[in-house]
């Protein structure tokens, strides 16, 4: 696997007063990494840091003609209970974002869109590091979802709702999932700024 990046904005590790010596890898899942660092403190001593690093995920947020945007319903195992989300998953090694976007829209709700780029942005920067792609669309076509097996047993279905409505899903904590509320408020601004994507 391909360790995740450091978010922006994080400058020269030179410039910081803590000192990665080394890095060993305490396990592997395939998704992500559980690494341990050795660091040199600015006393002289030397401490272990222990952090999770993720692959890359892509978000894309589907608009209709009408405005309206359309998020998927999952069953989590993590948490024992359904997460009202926007479509997403990880960028495979070596995948554009944009195209991780793409299928995994293509893979959920059948449709393709087109996409435009809001933002980039850490996941996460202490215990844990994921680098998250947001993206937002006006649909182009649908045709029947492509779920794998593991998504066909969580699988739900898709809600369609006014982006306000969204927004204050959001902000009430009925979506709990943190990415898909950062998309949902990210593509309200663009919309409040620039009306609906073309």
């Amino acid at each position: 696997m391909e360790p995740a990046r450091a978010a922006a904005g994080h400058t020269d590790q030179a410039a910081h007063p803590i000192r990665r010596l080394r890095r060993e890898v305490a396990y592997d899942a395939g998704r992500f990494q559980v690494v341990r660092d050795r660091q040199a403190l600015p006393d002289g001593t030397e401490a272990d840091w222990e952090l999770a690093l993720f692959q890359d995920a892509a978000l894309a947020l589907p608009f209709d003609d009408e405005g309206h945007v359309y998020l998927v319903a999952q069953y989590r195992p993590a948490v024992d209970g359904v997460s009202l989300e926007a479509p997403s998953g990880v960028c495979e090694p070596g995948e554009d974002p944009a195209a991780a976007a793409a299928r995994e829209l293509r893979e959920e709700l059948g449709f393709t869109a087109r996409l435009m780029h809001l933002r980039s942005s850490g996941n996460g920067i202490a215990t844990f590091v994921e680098h998250l792609h947001f993206f937002m669309g006006r649909i182009t076509g649908r045709a029947a979802p492509r779920l794998d097996p593991f998504e066909q047993l969580v699988f739900r279905g898709a809600r369609r709702l006014p982006l306000a409505e969204a927004v204050d899903l959001c902000l009430d904590g009925s979506i709990t999932q943190t990415s898909s509320c950062a998309l949902i408020l990210l593509a309200s601004e663009y919309v409040r700024r620039h009306g609906l994507p073309a």
